[in-house]
């Protein structure tokens, strides 16, 4: 449901569909991809029982070999049975989604305080610390919620919390060559865990993520070590035609899971990523787990929460219904009289963006050199695009999987592409072979090339223009 939110309303300029390949390789076992197949349409299914609609977040399907090397070139393709394909939210840039809620949120009336440590929490406020100055003070409030992830144990007593660390590989794109779609690499002797391949778009590619259990004591910025570097190219070694060596890893990051302790549990990778809030009698409510993307879930629980344990009124949520700053319909945002890049970032303020670069050309300026690279043109809207190439069957490809075709090659496939216009249901139509061609091996028996008369055929409602010329309305 909630990244259902997330894409159709509240933000829908910073999280959009991304499809991601599961390749069925001969390290996937026919039962591990049958329940992967099954979680696939469970997701599905909580799709629909959110209301989320099917040209948002396409339904999964199934792939051939040959479709499952179109979406996932890097692939080995020795003995690639095919793969599956699923969507999912993704966000643009997290940051950017965290800076788009607060300032959302002062819009309203909150008060934001950066650069501020809390060092005691009681039912009645807080006693916190200013990084900057050093200066300390005390803050009143008729009731507090203890939100501070990793850190929520040390300022309340009673919370076990068992961190998590998760590590992400940042790779250049050229290293593992076009990637129209993510990768869901399963884990070697593992039945539910994978390792993600995401292409950003701008020459990077990350590569994640671990779930380690971290001891002793938390750092400020967490390092990634070699040990999970070295799983996740090691991971990657496994389904990758050309492999990745330690070399080619650009650079790395890694963050901490604030998991909910639980003494029945073993492995931090089998701890429930569903939050949970706390509360305590002298009426500090803590909330833990949870995900970004369920971000404003974990909050309505807490605030809800906080409201009984003070006694407080409140009106009802209303959180669901209020976009971020930034935030427009998707036919708004594609109307927008700014590069898709600057619109995918700011959403409604990129023309704002645009004009305040091009009045201080030095803020256009790269903060990196080389970075980011030249924007591809990929999906969003299609319609912004060179006409439409459809695969011949040379390509092994069928129409389904083709979007545009750009100077930098084809594009990856979107959501408005891959799916039937107004139904989001997948397209299943192949593109069509000529009569007398050869037929690719394994593509089934060589067609007839005995001509046909052809047959004259009334007009219908579906298809436009005259018989010889008709073309599917919807391609």
């Amino acid at each position: 449901m909630e990244r259902g939110l997330l894409m159709e309303r509240t933000a829908p300029h910073l999280v959009h569909a991304e499809p991601f390949v599961l390749p069925l390789t001969p390290l996937v076992p026919r039962g591990q991809a049958a329940l992967a197949w099954a979680g696939f349409r469970a997701g599905d299914a909580l799709r629909l029982a959110a209301r989320t609609a099917r040209a948002t977040l396409p339904a999964p399907r199934r792939l051939s070999a040959a479709e499952a090397r179109h979406l996932a070139p890097a692939v080995r393709p020795e003995g690639l049975r095919g793969g599956l394909l699923s969507w999912d939210g993704k966000v643009t840039d997290d940051a950017r989604l965290v800076t788009a809620l607060a300032r959302t949120a002062a819009a309203h009336g909150a008060r934001v305080l950066t650069r501020v440590r809390a060092l005691r929490l009681t039912g009645r406020g807080a006693v916190v610390r200013d990084e900057l100055t050093g200066e300390e003070g005390e803050i009143r409030a008729r009731t507090v919620v203890n939100a501070s992830g990793v850190w929520a144990g040390h300022l309340v007593e009673g919370i076990r919390i068992r961190p998590s660390r998760g590590t992400h590989l940042v790779l250049r794109s050229e290293r593992l060559g076009a990637l129209p779609a993510g990768l869901h690499v399963p884990v070697p002797g593992e039945t539910n865990r994978f390792v993600l391949v995401l292409p950003q778009g701008d020459g990077r590619v990350y590569v994640g993520l671990t779930d380690e259990p971290v001891e002793g004591d938390l750092p400020d910025v967490p390092a990634a070590p070699e040990s999970d570097i070295g799983f996740l190219l090691d991971v990657l070694g496994c389904v990758l035609d050309t492999p990745v060596h330690r070399g080619d890893v650009v650079g790395a990051f890694a963050g901490l899971r604030p998991l909910l302790d639980s003494a029945d549990t073993g492995r931090t990778s089998d701890i429930s990523r569903r939050h949970a809030v706390v509360g305590r009698d002298d009426g500090v409510v803590t909330v833990v787990g949870g995900k970004l993307t369920t971000y404003r879930r974990m909050a309505q629980d807490a605030v809800d929460a906080a409201v009984t344990a003070g006694r407080l009124t409140a009106a009802p949520c209303r959180t669901a219904r209020l976009p971020l700053v930034g935030a427009a319909p998707p036919r708004t945002l594609r109307a927008l009289a700014a590069p898709r890049r600057l619109v995918r970032n700011y959403g409604t303020e990129a023309p704002a963006v645009q004009a305040l670069a091009a009045a201080h050309p030095h803020l256009a300026e790269p903060v990196l050199e080389g970075h980011p690279s030249p924007a591809r043109n990929w999906c969003g809207p299609c319609v912004t695009k060179a006409p439409s190439t459809r695969p011949t069957s040379s390509t092994a490809a069928p129409a389904s999987a083709w979007c545009r075709t750009t100077a930098t090659g084809p594009c990856p496939p979107c959501a408005a592409c891959w799916t039937m216009p107004g139904t989001g249901r997948p397209r299943v139509r192949r593109e069509p072979r000529r009569r007398g061609t050869a037929v690719p091996a394994g593509r089934g028996p060589q067609p007839s090339v005995r001509p046909r008369r052809a047959r004259a055929r009334r007009p219908s409602s579906r298809w436009a223009g005259p018989a010889s010329s008709r073309v599917r309305a919807d391609w």
